[in-house]
């Protein structure tokens, strides 16, 4: 019972429902590049996702670690528990989980780099490093109020376009501009924490958008996240008209974005979350059936 209890707490610490964000653009990325080449390297596609999965994990857990080392968890938190600050996992065991997750996402990256060259092993690395800094260090991205650049692109034009790029070697347009749709609705689930944990962030000095600008400014960008997902598409639509289905998912967001603007309790933000990732998967569903039809 205690070994099962264990694996439950790790696999919390992971926050395995936030996995969908660096699946979404590896995937749409894959297929990108299957459409042009007529081919695909299936082997390339599982490591791209791997090591994508593993920055993910290891971002996580080290923003579990930071912010409870900064104050931004505590007792008063009204998001799902965090796994330092509730005193399941010593600071150390979390700070070795992270360490070794980038450890996993560098090994599985030097196949990306073989493959894919130098250029690889900068973006590599920088995805690594901004996995930390994310919440760690004087200037971390959440604490500046910058981070939501970073998970719009890196999870959205950056991610579909350098996993097009392995497959096919050369650059994609096409590839980047679809990457705007998952990277909208990363951007999105992000914007969601972020208007939640409004108050428990300003304390802490964390100085997100949502602290600068208010709720009002976190939901007005919540909105436009949701809106270039659904717009994108229409790019392709003369190209490949099977791509309305993507446009679909509207019925699905129109609700969410209703409900963000009528939310007013802070706990009531969390089911949001797991709406908001169930629309990426959705998304990530018809866009992909739309390209291929």
């Amino acid at each position: 019972m205690k070994h099962r209890s264990l694996i439950v707490v790790w696999v919390q610490a992971t926050r395995p429902r936030t996995l969908v964000i660096s699946l979404a653009p590896v995937l749409i990325g894959t297929l990108v590049a299957y459409t042009q080449r007529k081919t695909g390297d299936f082997t390339l596609f599982l490591f791209t996702l791997f090591t994508a999965c593993a920055i993910q994990v290891g971002t996580n857990l080290a923003n579990d670690y930071f912010d409870f080392k900064r104050g931004a968890d505590t007792a008063a938190r009204k998001g799902p528990q965090r796994v330092t600050q509730a005193g399941l996992v010593s600071p150390r065991a979390i700070q070795i989980a992270y360490i070794t997750a980038f450890a996993l996402a560098a090994a599985s990256g030097l196949y990306l780099i073989w493959v894919g060259g130098a250029l690889f092993a900068w973006l590599l690395a920088a995805a690594i490093a901004l996995g930390i800094l994310y919440t760690a260090g004087p200037f971390s991205l959440a604490y500046l109020g910058i981070a939501d650049i970073f998970v719009f692109s890196f999870f959205g034009p950056a991610a579909t376009a350098t996993t097009c790029m392995l497959q096919t070697h050369a650059f994609s347009w096409d590839a980047f501009f679809a990457g705007v749709g998952p990277g909208g609705l990363a951007w999105g689930i992000f914007l969601l924490n972020n208007l939640r944990d409004v108050d428990e962030d300003r304390l802490a000095g964390k100085k997100t958008l949502c602290v600068r600008g208010g709720k009002g400014l976190g939901r007005t960008l919540y909105t436009v996240a949701l809106a270039l997902a659904l717009l994108t598409p229409w790019i392709w639509v003369q190209r490949r008209p099977w791509m309305l289905l993507s446009f679909l998912t509207v019925f699905w967001a129109a609700p969410l974005v209703q409900r963000v603007w009528n939310t007013h309790d802070a706990s009531h933000f969390n089911p949001l979350f797991k709406q908001t990732t169930t629309l990426l998967l959705l998304y990530t569903t018809l866009f992909c059936l739309g390209w291929i039809l």
